[in-house]
């Protein structure tokens, strides 16, 4: 699993936990270190754009930074066989709305896949999985 970071100002950190195989962690910054999706069928889902992408720091709701909430949310995306997100559904909610609306607001927005392949290589619909982490340090 890898483990992608984003740093707003010097305290904030927004981490979102992708697909890939392993994480590194040097006392402080975190590596990424991702995998090329396998493009042969059949397979799910996989990411056209980077996840460190989709959800942002400037994300990060302000109600949330100001009450210093943090929590982990996790969601799965219905996607088109065009690579598009048809939809968005948080599976693990962080117990804070404002943290879990903003996550699938910036990723139906921002998220672009390689469709699923069936058996055959032809693209059909597919899901994907992921969980965003809201920290601040």
């Amino acid at each position: 699993m890898v483990v992608l970071c984003a740093v707003v100002g010097a305290a904030m950190y927004l981490m979102f936990l992708a697909y890939s195989s392993s994480t590194a962690y040097d006392g402080g910054e975190y590596s990424l270190e991702m995998q090329p999706p396998l493009m042969d069928g059949p397979r799910g889902a996989v990411p056209a754009t980077a996840p460190q992408s989709w959800v942002l720091p400037k994300d990060y709701p302000r109600v949330a930074l100001d009450g210093g909430i943090t929590g982990k949310t996790r969601f799965t995306v219905s996607v088109s066989p065009f690579g598009e997100v048809d939809e968005c559904t948080i599976t693990r909610p962080s117990g804070y709305p404002e943290l879990d609306n903003r996550v699938c607001s910036a990723i139906s927005t921002r998220a672009k896949f390689h469709p699923a392949l069936d058996a055959d290589d032809r693209p059909t619909e597919g899901t994907y999985s992921n969980t965003v982490v809201w920290t601040l340090d």
